[in-house]
């Protein structure tokens, strides 16, 4: 089993890996100590196996393992590569299990990359850059599966429905949040109000009426309605609109 433990910079992690593992790595008062994640490989002893192997007389016992990674950490923008993100993010990938540490405890002379110690922003910090990344994920597997099915392979039409019920589970995770645009702008300049990073790699927006959203019970029926659509960078916002922007990093 491979357990990736992540969190913010200086949350602690290597300090946690060092605790578990007591491999001694650099735990580091500055962002990014660890670039390629520390592996370390730890026996779960059990005594109940120990007895056993007296038992039947077994030449040995090979223990089962835990492989533990200490991940870089990771920063608001990570799915769009801040802070290497990217790289980060596929170290992530690659375990079976997360374990997240966040940082409780006020110490001036540990660096905290936002400027203040906040727990629970720093929670919602991690737990959004991973429901990015795997929204990105899901998106891009959705649109390869699509183009299968088109093309009448069965498998392909059967998880084109899982895909886009996971997409639009990852949609429900992500939060609402209003936002002021001066009448007569665009999806571009919207795009710009959420992050300049957004703004930048705009590709494609979706946008539906509050109304119509709520009518249609969410974004899977607003979508079978027609009321869902592809607008490009020079749409005209409108009052009431609901904006979900698609952007390259």
């Amino acid at each position: 089993m491979k357990v990736g433990i992540v969190g913010m910079p200086n949350a602690g992690k290597s300090s946690l890996f060092n605790a578990l593992t007591r491999a001694g790595v650099d735990a580091a008062n500055y962002p990014f100590t660890t670039i390629e994640p520390n592996v370390a490989v730890v026996a779960v002893e059990d005594e109940r196996l120990e007895a056993v192997a007296r038992t039947v007389g077994a030449s040995n016992i090979v223990w089962d393992t835990i492989d533990f990674h200490d991940i870089a950490g990771l920063v608001a923008g990570a799915h769009s590569g801040e802070g290497l993100g990217n790289r980060f993010l596929a170290n992530i990938r690659e375990t079976d299990a997360i374990v997240h540490v966040v940082r409780a405890h006020h110490d001036d002379s540990i660096i905290h990359p936002e400027g203040r110690v906040d727990p629970m922003r720093d929670i919602e910090t991690i737990e959004t850059e991973l429901i990015f990344a795997d929204l990105e994920q899901a998106e891009r597997r959705h649109a390869r599966v699509v183009r299968e099915a088109r093309g009448g392979e069965r498998a392909a039409v059967a998880e084109e429905a899982w895909l886009r019920e996971l997409i639009d589970a990852l949609h429900a995770d992500k939060p609402a949040q209003s936002w002021h645009l001066r009448r007569g702008l665009t999806a571009w300049h919207a795009a710009g109000q959420i992050h300049s990073d957004i703004q930048k790699g705009f590709v494609r927006a979706e946008v539906v009426g509050w109304d119509a959203l709520v009518e249609a019970g969410g974004y899977a029926g607003a979508r079978d309605r027609g009321t869902l659509r592809l607008e490009g960078r020079d749409y005209a916002m409108r009052d009431g609109d609901v904006l979900t922007v698609k952007f390259t990093p």
